[in-house]
């Protein structure tokens, strides 16, 4: 009997074991997942004062600065003046005669008669004198008649010797002007020159004559000085043998290109000028 009890409780004891631990199991399924707790933020604050820092100094290569590009339709930079210089002095041979015979040579034949005064301005012919030490009362003179560059020999007893130090460079290349004062430049500015069709003709030349223009606003301004240059290409132009001039302009805005008929445009500030300054026999040296 005391043999049979035992095992009652010993099966009791069993069956209360595996009662409570199917009790455990079963709480263990039903309690909560445990949420994830994220750790506190913590805030500081950076300092009002930077720290001291040690600053190094690094050369850096020169920049480099690309070349300037030019549109292919953009004109190209004006070329710059370069003046041949002043000449002087001058001596400036004026006719006293109504008629002036030109001599191949002294006391040779006479090649040509220049009367005097001239038509276009009613001023006495004149002649730059190339050479006073020919002797015997003859002078080696630049005449003002086709071909260009012509010389030839003068009476002295048929003109009046005088002398000045005024004298025009001009570059048809640059479109420029510069009027010399002995060696100083009194003016200088842009000009007009002739096409390439009827090109302003190169060489050592002179003014021969002026004269005041009726029509200040005209095409050749207020004045005109004629030149001993003639055109290469128009033996006759508005009346006259083809005859260049320096003389002012109604269209300024063309300095600087080649748009007339060989003559030289000014301004008519600069022709102006000039007018009142200038004497005739002043040399004209126009180059490329």
């Amino acid at each position: 009997m005391v043999m049979m009890n035992r095992r009652r409780g010993a099966a009791l004891l069993v069956v209360t074991l595996a009662v409570m631990a199917v009790i455990a199991i079963a709480i263990t399924r039903l309690a909560p997942e445990p949420v994830a707790v994220a750790a506190p933020t913590v805030t500081t604050t950076a300092p009002t004062t930077a720290p001291e820092t040690t600053t190094t100094t690094t050369t850096s290569p020169p920049e480099t600065i690309p070349p300037e590009t030019v549109p292919p339709d953009a004109p190209p930079p004006p070329p710059v003046p370069h003046p041949a210089g002043p000449k002087f002095p001058t001596i400036v041979a004026t006719a006293v005669n109504t008629a002036i015979p030109v001599f191949d040579m002294p006391n040779g034949r006479v090649v040509r008669t220049l009367n005097s005064p001239l038509p276009f301005s009613n001023m006495p012919v004149n002649f730059v004198v190339l050479d006073t030490g020919v002797g015997g009362g003859w002078l080696h003179v630049s005449l003002r008649t086709r071909p260009n560059g012509s010389t030839g020999y003068i009476k002295t007893t048929d003109v009046d010797l005088t002398t000045h130090d005024w004298s025009i460079d001009i570059d048809v290349t640059a479109h420029w002007i510069t009027v010399y004062k002995g060696g100083d430049v009194w003016l200088q500015n842009p000009v007009v020159t002739g096409t390439s069709y009827t090109p302003t003709p190169l060489g050592d030349f002179f003014t021969t004559e002026g004269v005041w223009e009726a029509n200040k606003w005209g095409a050749h301004g207020p004045f005109t000085f004629g030149l001993s240059a003639h055109s290469d290409v128009l033996m006759s132009f508005d009346g006259g043998d083809g005859q260049i001039g320096i003389h002012g302009t109604n269209a300024p805005g063309l300095r600087g290109t080649s748009s007339s008929n060989g003559c030289i445009r000014l301004s008519n500030d600069d022709i102006t000028r000039m007018a009142q300054n200038l004497p005739m026999g002043v040399p004209v040296h126009i180059h490329a």
